[in-house]
């Protein structure tokens, strides 16, 4: 259940303690809570730095377990007049957070969209706790108490997940499908299943996580992720994806959710039956496009309530490589129907 329950009532942005409000680093500034202010203030990108001011937290409770959760709130700066308000919910991928919908989430709310962005428990920079279940069904039960906290009683969702994340939406979608209205997947995984990471014991366990901590396993996945490498896989996009890897408690909370075993969705796919859409990149090195036509066969009894836009010269990440296409497309979606 969710310590607050208030919809009206939005989160006082987060203040830091002056203690650690002065600079470390050239570009320092107050960011908040839980964000670790030497990885953040390397960064350059102008809507990173952004989210990274306007986050916001909020407290909610998983099982016993009280979680400072942090999130994005970006409210409708241009509201239809005939359409009714919609809430999008905007779930990160894996060992990511917030930052990976910076140049989305902002274009969503200036369409008309109330967007909330969520760090989920263990990801991001949301606060990492004894006692919480890492595995998806923490994180289940996570986007139950924080939907309580942040929407209004009965209210319905759009969600939207991309990679991991796309996961994660089937599988609350799946669970709770009277809090889902539609239903985004952006290079989701679906049809890979969990084996309970059999070789995560000590010391494997913590080398394994340092190495995906480490520079240069961050630097090929930065580079897998895009179509135009050139263009997009700057060393600032690295620094922007791993920032949140400097939380206190990332290296436990991770190896928890690897050794839960993750997700294990392929034979399931198929009872969505929320509106889905589907956005893929052509040139996805990390989740091949040929995952498309799992998609389409598993959601072909949604009928035309299943939508699939595969972009060219786009990789693994549309939502940052072909944001504007990304949004056209995602907003013909909510509005249809």
């Amino acid at each position: 259940g969710a310590v607050r329950r208030n919809p009206s009532a939005r989160s006082c942005r987060s203040i830091l303690p002056s203690s650690i409000q002065q600079a470390r680093a050239p570009n320092a500034e107050a960011f908040a809570p839980h964000v670790p202010v030497d990885a953040a203030s390397l960064i350059e990108e102008p809507a990173a730095r952004d989210m990274l001011r306007n986050l916001q937290h909020v407290t909610v409770r998983i099982g016993e377990v009280a979680v400072r959760t942090a999130y994005i709130e970006l409210t409708p700066q241009l509201k239809s007049q005939n359409l009714p308000s919609v809430t999008i919910l905007m779930l990160p991928g894996f060992d990511s957070s917030v930052l990976e919908y910076r140049r989305l989430a902002p274009s969503l709310a200036s369409a008309g969209f109330r967007v909330l962005v969520l760090d989920l428990v263990g990801l991001g920079f949301t606060e990492r706790v004894t006692g919480v279940d890492y595995g998806p069904n923490g994180k289940r039960a996570h986007i139950d108490a924080f939907l309580d906290a942040m929407t209004s009683e009965h209210e319905r969702v759009v969600l939207c997940g991309a990679s991991l994340g796309g996961a994660t939406a089937i599988d609350f979608t799946l669970s709770q499908p009277d809090r889902v209205e539609k239903l985004i997947l952006i290079d989701a995984q679906g049809f890979i299943d969990g084996n309970g990471a059999e070789m995560l014991f000590p010391p494997l366990d913590r080398l394994g996580v340092a190495l995906l901590k480490s520079v240069p396993l961050r630097n090929m996945a930065n580079r897998m992720a895009y179509s135009n490498k050139a263009k997009f896989a700057t060393q600032d996009a690295l620094l922007i994806g791993r920032a949140h890897c400097f939380c206190p408690g990332w290296d436990e909370a991770t190896i928890a959710f690897l050794k839960s075993g993750g997700y294990r969705l392929s034979s399931r796919v198929s009872e969505i039956c929320a509106p889905t859409l589907l956005v893929w990149g052509k040139d996805d090195e990390i989740l091949s496009v040929q995952y498309v036509d799992r998609f389409r066969s598993a959601l072909e009894h949604l009928g035309d309530k299943f939508e699939c836009r595969v972009l060219p010269n786009c990789g693994h990440v549309a939502h940052l490589e072909a944001p504007m296409k990304t949004l056209s497309i995602v907003e013909a979606f909510i509005n249809s129907r």
